[in-house]
């Protein structure tokens, strides 16, 4: 049965029973493709996740490539001059990114596996 309301425009549907929400639908085990991406200042961070990342999926039997991508490198200026009147001056420095890419493909569960245990071992995992 449906009940219409023509001042507001919305339509209550009541006592209707639809077909798909009885069924119980399988789910299907598909196969994902997926990028972790590790960044960070600290190399020593970055090589020890990645260690750390690879040896839980050789555990899990799934196959992974590795891609070092080149560093990036930024600029921070900020002024380090009086508070009052006077010369202002400005320091100058550098920070360098490093970045990884992990690839692999898996299923949807697996993929929730490694998110929980990037989390456990203290990596955000986005």
């Amino acid at each position: 049965a449906v009940v219409s309301t023509q001042s507001t425009g919305m339509v209550y549907t009541t006592g209707e029973t639809k077909k798909h929400d009885i069924e119980n639908f399988p789910q299907e085990e598909s196969q994902l493709s997926v990028t972790f991406k590790l960044k960070s200042i600290n190399v020593d961070e970055i090589e020890d996740g990645t260690v750390q990342m690879t040896s839980y999926l050789e555990t899990l039997g799934v196959e992974y490539e590795i891609k070092d991508l080149k560093k990036r490198t930024g600029k921070i200026s900020t002024r380090k001059g009086p508070s009052g009147q006077g010369t202002c001056t400005v320091a100058k420095y550098k920070i360098v990114v490093h970045s990884k890419d992990i690839s692999f493909t898996a299923s949807n569960k697996t993929v929730g596996q490694v998110s929980s245990f990037l989390r456990s071992i203290g990596i955000e995992a986005n």
